[in-house]
């Protein structure tokens, strides 16, 4: 859906604007406008998550049981294929959405039963693979360290997850350091600091952290926990 917007985002890209651009624009723009429909996690449910593939990138939702019966998404995942995934087979990628999402959602499912659900048979099978590829052995050995079950889904039936597979949202590389001073300033002890850190002209907050501009230079404003590293 996004993808004529995430083409103007390369590297030497021709700028085009037509009417593909604008009706992805008014899309993105409907969806930053509406309502949230992301329910709150609760630990006590038990965790489905949805998965999908394509050529393009790879996609999941997760969601729970509600106390009106209704499964709701709890968390969105969807990313663009590296280049070297693009070789990939097919039930290759479909297992690498699995692994992703599961990994991005650790927190929520670690130590708790789950359900992952797939348009893709074999995977089904996934924990019990003869002879898989060397690629597909270490993800299942990665995925030993959760419980959960595989089950069968047709396509049809599983459009979320297939959406976010088929329009990914650009991946943002960050380096294990960036994200250690981030979620060191996430506590909740720095929060004041960083209001008022914010009033100051010279330093800005970029990706999560501060940084002081001047001129000349522009430096990273470590945490205390970090300075003495």
């Amino acid at each position: 859906m996004f993808a004529p917007l995430y083409k103007q985002l390369k590297k030497n890209a021709k700028f085009e604007w037509g009417e593909e651009q604008n009706n992805a624009f008014e899309a993105a723009k409907a969806y930053l406008c509406s309502h949230p429909i992301l329910c709150i996690f609760n630990r006590d449910e038990r965790c489905y998550i949805y998965t999908d593939a394509s050529r393009a990138g790879i996609g999941g939702v997760l969601k729970q049981r509600q106390q009106d019966g209704t499964l709701r998404p709890v968390a969105y995942f969807s990313r663009k294929l590296r280049s070297y995934e693009l070789n990939y087979s097919v039930p290759e990628l479909e297992c690498l959405a699995i692994i992703e999402c599961v990994i991005c959602w650790h927190h929520y499912v670690y130590d708790n039963e789950f359900t992952v659900i797939t348009d893709h048979m074999p995977l089904k099978w996934l924990n019990s693979i003869k002879k898989p590829s060397a690629r597909l052995f270490n993800w299942s050995l990665k995925l030993s360290q959760y419980k959960f079950v595989v089950v069968y889904q047709k396509g049809k039936n599983n459009v979320e997850a297939d959406s976010l597979s088929r329009s990914p949202v650009t991946e943002t590389v960050q380096n294990e350091e960036h994200l250690k001073i981030v979620n060191i300033l996430q506590k909740d002890e720095l929060i004041v600091m960083q209001k008022q850190l914010t009033n100051t002209d010279h330093l800005k907050k970029v990706d999560g952290i501060f940084v002081k501009q001047t001129p000349l230079f522009k430096k990273i404003v470590i945490p205390n926990a970090m300075r003495n590293e």
